[in-house]
C-alpha cells in the first residue's frame, strides 16, 4: 500500500490522522480473514494447569503445524496415555486451499477455539478450558475431545447462512441449484478428499457454483447422509446460501467462492466399448444379462419377488457366500430403477444412500414397466437362476421381439 510504502508520509500527517490510517489498515486485513462460521463447545471442562492441558497444547501445536504440509491437508492426531490426560485431534483443510491459508485458518480456529477470537456470526467466548471443541471455518475445520470421535458424524449443531435476494427466475434457478447439488454430493462421498465442487452455467440466467464437503475421518455413507440433510434445508430459490455443521458443508453462490481449478474436467465419452453396460449388469447378478435376453432377467426376477422366493435368482455357483439381506435389499433397489414412471424411480444420490445406510427405508416396487410375459412365462416358472434362463433361451428358439425394451429415465433437475 501507498501507506506502507511511504513512512516519511506519517511523520508528516497529525498523530489522530495516523491513527485513523492505521485503524483503516487493520480493518481491511480484518474483512480480508477467515471467516470462523461455526464454534461448537463440549459441555465438561479440564483444570488448569493439568496433564490435559499440556497435552492439548502438543495437539493443537501439531495439528496447526504439520497439516498444511500433508499434500492431503489433512491429519489425525492423538496425545497421551491415560484416559484421563488422552486426546484427539483432527486438522482438515480444503484441498483448494494453499498451505499458507490452510496454516492461517487452522491457527485462527485455534484461537477461536480458546476464546481469542470471536466468530464471524454472533458472539460467543470460545471453548477455553472445555475437554472438546470443534471450530469450522471458511477453508478449514479443527476439532478435538476426550473422547474418540473418528468416523462419528457431529450433527448436534448446525449453522445456516442465506442470501435473501431472490434469483432472476426463482423456479428455474431452484432446479439447477437441486442438480447440481445431487451431482456433487455423491461425488464429494466417492471422493478421498470428502470434497467436490461443481459449476451450473447459463447464458441466460446466473451461473450457479456448488460445493458439497464432509471431514475425511467420515465414512462415505455418513458423508452422503450428512450432505443430504444439509441440502434439503437449503433456500434453493434466492442466489446463494450455506447449511454448516461440524462434520459437512453444503453451499452454493452465483459468483465463484472456491479456485475453479477444482473443477473436475468432463471426461472424453468411450467409444467402442458396447459391452460396459452389459458389464454393470453381470457384475450385479453373477451372471451376464446379454443383448434382448435381459428382458427375461426381469420377468424371472420380478416374479420370484412378488411370491416372496427372491434367493431363488441368486446364481447357485456363490453357494452361501453371500450376505442374504445385502441381496435382497440390492434386488429391491434394482426393482425400483426399472419403476415404469419416471417419478418413482430413485435419483443415484437417493440410490447411493439406500445402498450405504439400512436406515433408508425402500418403498415397495411396483411391477417393472417393462414386464413381459410371452411365451417363455411357463419355462421360467421351471427355471431357478438368472444362470439357467440364459442357457436356456440359447438353446430354444429365438422369438422376434423388439429391440426398444430399455427403459429411458427423463433426466429432469429435482
Amino acid at each position: 500500500m501507498a501507506l506502507a510504502s511511504s513512512p516519511r508520509l506519517l511523520l508528516l500527517l497529525p498523530p489522530l490522522q495516523i491513527i485513523l490510517l492505521l485503524l483503516l489498515v487493520l480493518a481491511a486485513k480484518s474483512s480480508a480473514q477467515e471467516r470462523i462460521l461455526l464454534v461448537y463447545c463440549g459441555n465438561t471442562n479440564y483444570t488448569s494447569p493439568s496433564p490435559y492441558e499440556s497435552n492439548l497444547d502438543v495437539l493443537i501445536s501439531n495439528l496447526t503445524a504439520s497439516t498444511p504440509n500433508f499434500t492431503s491437508l489433512y491429519s489425525t492426531v492423538t496425545v497421551g496415555n491415560t484416559p484421563s490426560s488422552q486426546i484427539y485431534g483432527l486438522a482438515q483443510c480444503r484441498p483448494d486451499a494453499s498451505p499458507a491459508t490452510c496454516f492461517d485458518c487452522l491457527n485462527r480456529s485455534a484461537a477461536a477455539a480458546a476464546g481469542d477470537v470471536v466468530p464471524t456470526f454472533g458472539g460467543g467466548d470460545g471453548c477455553p478450558h472445555r475437554r472438546s471443541a470443534s471450530v469450522r471455518a471458511d477453508h478449514c475445520v479443527l476439532r478435538y475431545s476426550d473422547q474418540n470421535f473418528y468416523s462419528q458424524p457431529e450433527e448436534s449443531v448446525y449453522l445456516p447462512l442465506m442470501n435473501t435476494a431472490n434469483a432472476s427466475d426463482p423456479e428455474r434457478f431452484s432446479q439447477r441449484v437441486n442438480a447440481l447439488m445431487e451431482k456433487i454430493m455423491p461425488e464429494a462421498a466417492k471422493a478421498e478428499s470428502r470434497f467436490a465442487v461443481g459449476v451450473s452455467n447459463s447464458s441466460t440466467l446466473e451461473d450457479i457454483y456448488g460445493m458439497a464437503w464432509c471431514t475425511r475421518d467420515l465414512y462415505s455413507d455418513g458423508c452422503l447422509l450428512c450432505l443430504q440433510q444439509e441440502a434439503g434445508a437449503l433456500r434453493t430459490r434466492q442466489v446463494g446460501g450455506e447449511i454448516v455443521k461440524v462434520s459437512c458443508v453444503v453451499r452454493f453462490e452465483t459468483v465463484a467462492f472456491f479456485d475453479l481449478s477444482a473443477v473436475p474436467s468432463a471426461p472424453p465419452p468411450e467409444l467402442g466399448n458396447a459391452q460396459a453396460p452389459s458389464a454393470a449388469v453381470e457384475n450385479g447378478t453373477g451372471d451376464a444379462t446379454r443383448g434382448r435376453n435381459h428382458s427375461k432377467n426381469l420377468n424371472m426376477v420380478w416374479r420370484n419377488w412378488d411370491q416372496r422366493t427372491t434367493l431363488r435368482v441368486v446364481d447357485q455357483c456363490l453357494g452361501d457366500e453371500y450376505d442374504a439381506k445385502e441381496v435382497l435389499r440390492c434386488i429391491h433397489i434394482g426393482l425400483l430403477c426399472v419403476q415404469k414412471e419416471s417419478s418413482q424411480r430413485p435419483s443415484m444420490a437417493s440410490v447411493m444412500l439406500m445402498l450405504s445406510s439400512y436406515s433408508f427405508m425402500l418403498p415397495a416396487p411396483l411391477m417393472p414397466g417393462f414386464y413381459i410375459g410371452g411365451p417363455f412365462s411357463s419355462v421360467f416358472e421351471s427355471l431357478t437362476s438368472i444362470g439357467e434362463i440364459e442357457a436356456h433361451v440359447s438353446e430354444s428358439t429365438k422369438t422376434p421381439e423388439s429391440e426398444n425394451i430399455v427403459s429411458i429415465t427423463d433426466v429432469e433437475p429435482r
